[in-house]
């Protein structure tokens, strides 16, 4: 069992240490994986236990000014990413239209590439308030599996995303 242990400790310290994009070192959240992993558990053990618990003897929580801030930000954090995202890519000479591959060059548009991609992966942890708001609100049906695995997904999808192909 120890040996079997330690190949996947081996395992893991080398695909994170070997294929990762020597770039985004220095973002939050994109060192080691346990961070995200932890978010995403409480994220799921809220919304299917403690958030219920919560409210069970509380009136819903009228969120309407929150949940309209919320939008707000999401609205304009995800148009500065789709509009920057457009400029130094689609827009950018140095893009191939044919066949773009991982490119790893260390340019000014590159840069700001990486950062609206952590952007977005950023953009998917808030994603998972939807949810916490249904709770808060008691409008659990509509917290379906589907609506809660897909955020939780989204941000496991985006870490490794943006840890290894930014």
């Amino acid at each position: 069992m120890a040996l079997v242990l330690r190949n996947i400790y081996q395992t893991f310290n080398y695909l994170f240490s070997e294929y990762k994009d020597p770039r985004i070192e220095d973002y939050p959240l994109l060192g080691s994986p346990w961070p995200i992993v932890a978010i995403i558990v409480l994220y799921l053990k809220f919304v299917s236990d403690w958030g219920r618990r919560l409210m069970k003897h509380r009136k819903p929580l009228d969120l309407t000014t929150v949940m309209n801030m919320y939008n707000l930000i999401q609205i304009f954090l995800n148009l500065y990413i789709g509009i920057v995202g457009l400029f130094n890519s689609y827009l950018d000479p140095d893009y191939s239209w044919r066949c773009e591959t991982i490119n790893q060059k260390d340019s000014p548009s590159r840069r700001k590439l990486i950062f609206v991609t952590y952007l977005y992966f950023i953009s998917k942890i808030i994603d998972l308030l939807d949810t916490v708001f249904f709770v808060l609100r008691k409008k659990y049906n509509q917290i379906t599996f589907l609506h809660t695995y897909h955020h939780a997904g989204m941000v496991f999808a985006t870490y490794v995303f943006t840890k290894f192909l930014a």
